[in-house]
């Protein structure tokens, strides 16, 4: 994956964190790329195990969270803005970093199966 768009699936990613249910119009605007580009990085994030729903017709999109875990997607949503500071930096980002996140989407994940399950 390229530097631009590994910084720009970062970016959607705080976006979703942000506001789990939003319009993929609104989505391609803030990330300022087409709608065709936003449907083939969120199937990529999908392919990745990342709990993404969407719906071309609808145009809604959601990230697949319990209501109640709040804190999980704080923690998410702090773990992605520092490593979104970092990339857009040129930091090399942090490999602990990167686990603790990989650790909370795993938890995110496990979540969203619960809730398709029942």
């Amino acid at each position: 994956m390229t530097g631009n768009r590994t910084k720009r699936m970062l970016h959607l990613l705080r976006l979703l964190a942000e506001r789990p249910t939003i319009t993929a119009r609104e989505l391609s605007e803030r990330l300022t790329i087409s709608r065709r580009t936003l449907f083939a990085d969120l199937r990529h994030l999908r392919q990745q195990k990342f709990a993404i729903g969407y719906h071309r017709r609808s145009d809604i999109v959601r990230l697949k969270v319990e209501a109640h875990q709040p804190p999980l997607l704080e923690e998410i949503l702090e773990a992605v803005r520092q490593l979104h500071k970092q990339v857009c930096t040129g930091t090399t980002p942090d490999p602990e970093l990167i686990q603790q996140l990989l650790r909370l989407v795993n938890r995110l994940v496990r979540l969203a199966q619960k809730l398709h399950a029942a």
